[in-house]
């Protein structure tokens, strides 16, 4: 409640129906990989066990983190590699993705909790902004995002202006969002930023 009171009111005035559309899209998220793409179904299935085991990973410093990162990776870049065929140099990809993606989705676990201290600290839940203090975690967080840079280097030709702009973007709301804590602009421009990815990458595949 502290930490985001309009959201926890909406969705409290709104549980169940929030619930029940979220486990529909995910249940038809399986049923149509489950039909088309078997393989990766296994791969799929990892973020709802990272829900069931949240609770009990929350209270662990940065292990939260830790866990939502390596949940969405497996969701984003697993499950597709799983449907490839295996050709020379697809493993160094796989693995270059994977880390590119794992290290955005840390950032950005991070940075809401940054919006989220005070509720936090009031709660005694050890987050990386408790812990460290807004300075130090933005500069944990600049020095996270600048590790990406050799991933984007390693990637195919294609995708590396994107990954470029999205390395830049991330150094942009890292810096803006330091010392502010603006619930729906934090939503709108880091949630929002995998959108733009996601139009990047159909440009991408139209060029291509």
């Amino acid at each position: 409640m502290l930490n985001a009171p309009e959201r926890a009111a909406t969705l409290r005035k709104r549980a169940r129906l929030v619930a029940v559309l979220a486990v529909a899209a995910y249940v038809l998220a399986l049923g149509v990989m489950a039909l088309h793409l078997p393989e990766a179904v296994i791969f799929a299935l990892v973020p709802a066990l990272a829900i069931a085991l949240y609770p009990q990973i929350k209270p662990v410093p940065v292990a939260k983190n830790l866990w939502v990162a390596a949940a969405w990776t497996s969701a984003t870049v697993l499950a597709p590699a799983a449907t490839m065929a295996s050709s020379e140099g697809l493993g160094v990809v796989v693995v270059v993705a994977a880390f590119f993606i794992f290290g955005k989705t840390f950032i950005d676990t991070v940075l809401y909790d940054m919006r989220d201290v005070e509720g936090d600290r009031v709660n005694g839940v050890r987050t990386v902004p408790v812990i460290l203090g807004a300075r130090k975690t933005t500069a944990l967080l600049l020095g996270a995002n600048a590790l990406l840079i050799p991933a984007a280097v390693m990637m195919p030709p294609a995708v590396q202006p994107l990954a470029v702009a999205l390395i830049l973007y991330g150094f942009g709301y890292i810096l803006y969002f330091r010392e502010r804590a603006e619930g729906w602009k934090l939503d709108l421009l880091v949630e929002g930023e995998w959108a733009l990815a996601a139009v990047g990458l159909a440009i991408v595949g139209t060029v291509l």
